[in-house]
């Protein structure tokens, strides 16, 4: 048991004992703060194994609140796990687990009242405890309403961040100043550096958060059919119109000829997916994107005869909330890379096939430009007005 020791010394840094709990159970925690911050879902796994590791040290230097803070983070880290793995119909991020999102005001006002009102009782219990219960807690309480506010704010921040809600990372940064002055006043020095550390995490926590929610609201809407059918024009009017930014079709960037290989087809599907995420967060509520990972898979399968099996994977990465269809009734234009004019009624087929195949709604967009830019802006302008 001497590895649950507070006693037993890992190494000595600057005249500082460093336990074996206090240094991996830091290590555990800093590692699964960062991923949160981060967004990714293996932060409550690693979390599991910072909370058994701090029951342990907070026991043994009579920070009685904080242990029993960690018997919850214990709970809530399996209740994480699970809730950002199975997000609701529509909660859903571009990588099928919860969004992260804004809980508002009034409830916000709401949680922090209860807070403050929670930090008093159980501050007053926590100054009793060596009175109530003298063989388990032999000694004081250190801080017990100043240590009862950080488990009471992290209870808090806990159940925004199980909900994946922005203003999580708000209550952390309150829980962690509090928690770095306790620490250092308790000579947990470690542990205090980490915390501080901590304060930063939380501030990167909360924009990195703020731009996923930000982007999650943005409409997805794919410009996708055939060569020489506007896309390309349309993406960027629309754009222009809607004072938003738009996807190009980054193929064009990456070949200059139809001479590809299918590493090629592959850094072609990687950047359109990339592109996509990327500019959803600089988007003003819609984001037009000209093709998508789908197009690159017709355009391989067409040259090289194969399609690789990564651009599935990519294609499952981005959900887009419309698709327009070009039809191929306008004139064929030349520009040194188009070279199916002669096909185009077969290929037209295929894209609308795979989206059928797939069972994904579309509208279809014929006529003259004109007529594709309004049909396209009355479809736009209703789904900007559903509830997101």
């Amino acid at each position: 048991m001497f590895f649950f020791d507070h006693e037993s010394i890992f190494f000595t840094l600057w005249g500082y004992p460093m336990s074996y709990l206090e240094f991996f159970g830091t290590l555990a925690g800093g590692v699964a703060v960062w991923l949160s911050a981060r967004g990714n879902i293996w932060s409550w796994s690693i979390g599991i194994v910072n909370v058994v590791l701090f029951f342990f040290l907070f026991y043994q230097v009579q920070l009685y609140p904080d242990m029993f803070l960690q018997v919850f983070f214990f709970v809530t880290n399996l209740l994480g796990w699970w809730r950002w793995a199975h997000p609701k119909p529509g909660e859903e991020n571009r990588r099928k687990e919860l969004r992260a999102s804004w809980m508002g005001f009034q409830p916000t006002f709401v949680l922090l009242l209860v807070t403050l009102a929670a930090t008093a009782a159980f501050g007053y219990f926590a100054s009793s405890l060596h009175e109530l219960s003298p063989a388990f807690f032999p000694l004081p309480s250190a801080f017990p309403y100043a240590d009862s506010f950080v488990l009471t704010i992290s209870i808090a921040a806990t159940y925004l961040m199980v909900q994946k809600k922005v203003e999580c990372w708000a209550a952390w940064i309150l829980a962690d100043v509090v928690a770095t002055y306790l620490y250092f006043s308790k000579s947990i020095l470690f542990v205090g550096v980490e915390y501080l550390v901590f304060c930063l995490i939380a501030a990167y926590g909360l924009w990195q958060w703020s731009r996923e929610a930000r982007s999650s609201r943005v409409r997805l809407i794919c410009l996708y059919g055939p060569e020489s059918t506007g896309k390309s024009t349309l993406a960027r009017k629309l754009a222009e119109r809607y004072q938003t930014v738009y996807v190009p079709e980054v193929a064009r960037e990456m070949i200059d000829s139809n001479r590809f290989t299918t590493e090629d087809i592959v850094r072609i599907g990687r950047e359109q997916t990339a592109r996509v995420l990327e500019l959803a967060k600089k988007a003003n509520r819609v984001l037009f994107c000209d093709t998508d990972v789908i197009t690159t898979a017709i355009y391989s399968d067409v040259y090289l005869h194969e399609i690789p099996g990564e651009l599935e994977d990519l294609e499952r990465a981005i959900r887009y909330d419309q698709y327009f269809l070009f039809d191929v009734d306008v004139p064929w234009v030349a520009d040194g890379l188009r070279d199916l004019d002669s096909r185009r009624e077969e290929m037209f087929a295929r894209f609308r096939v795979e989206l059928e195949r797939r069972k994904i709604p579309y509208v279809l967009v014929s006529g003259s430009y004109e007529a594709r830019e309004r049909a396209i802006v009355s479809v736009v302008d209703k789904l900007l007005m559903q509830k997101s």
